[in-house]
């Protein structure tokens, strides 16, 4: 009582704190409602199953063949010592078609040597080494390279083993044997090159002695050797495709090659 009316008179006298005096007590913190909060979005659940699009079946197949062919890059990087078949390994991954043409030209001078000790049964000091660089030379420069290329074009196909087996027996492996029965016979004299000089001037000229290439109707070596070729390719290619891997298809295409390499000697001696 005497306390309010003190702060009555107060109030009386000073306007402003009657002002003050005039607004409602503060409410109680207890009573006050809750600050506003932005509830987060609720999170999707994880699919169980993730989404296979055409994008990650790629990067899948991608994957596949980096881990098929992982064992010669992890043996490389490796600081442990590696065995010869992980360093070989490691070279058909760095350098395939480096590693392809010296090695289909090892193993088609070495067939073309078997063939003269082995079948003909000529004697060490009568070999024709002319004949085994010439091997050598065209398994080099104008075999590897061009199958190098056809497995390379087959694989991006991505048809499946059969469809590639087909199309490699049936369109390459013809085309081929054409393409190298007509280098074979050109390097064995069906070009000849002529030199001259005239002062500072050089002159090369080719001449093509067509005598040298009959007709493909009656071309016998050619057709007769693809006869005898699809009895050995056709199973290797189906196992070639099936079950090798990548990385080793050359190497296991190159050792079926070494027994053709026979083959297509002793058809060449009849040509």
């Amino acid at each position: 009582g005497e306390g309010q009316g003190q702060g009555r008179a107060k109030a009386e006298r000073d306007p402003n704190l009657e002002f003050a005096l005039s607004l409602p007590a503060a409410i109680p913190e207890r009573e006050r409602p809750p600050p506003f909060r932005r509830t987060p979005h609720p999170r999707p659940a994880p699919c169980l199953r993730p989404i296979r699009t055409r994008h990650t079946m790629a990067k899948d197949k991608a994957r596949a063949k980096a881990k098929a062919a992982g064992a010669g890059k992890e043996a490389a990087s490796d600081g442990k010592k590696q065995t010869l078949w992980a360093r070989y390994q490691s070279l058909l991954v760095r350098y395939p078609l480096r590693m392809n043409m010296l090695q289909s030209a090892f193993i088609s001078a070495l067939g073309n040597l078997t063939k003269q000790l082995a079948i003909d049964g000529a004697p060490l000091d009568e070999v024709d080494w002319y004949g085994v660089r010439k091997s050598y030379f065209m398994a080099m420069f104008f075999v590897a390279p061009v199958v190098s290329f056809w497995f390379s074009l087959l694989g991006s196909f991505k048809v499946g083993f059969l469809p590639s087996v087909i199309l490699d027996q049936t369109v390459f492996s013809p085309t081929f044997n054409i393409y190298f029965f007509l280098m074979f016979t050109a390097i064995s004299g069906g070009i000849e090159a002529d030199y001259g000089a005239d002062g500072d001037d050089y002159s090369v000229g080719f001449t093509l002695k067509t005598a040298m290439f009959p007709s493909l109707y009656n071309y016998d070596p050619v057709w007769s050797t693809m006869v005898k070729s699809w009895s050995m390719w056709l199973p290797a290619a189906v196992v070639r495709e099936s079950v090798v891997p990548p990385h080793l298809r050359p190497i296991f295409n190159n050792c079926v090659n070494f027994f053709w390499q026979i083959i297509l000697a002793l058809a060449l001696s009849k040509a």
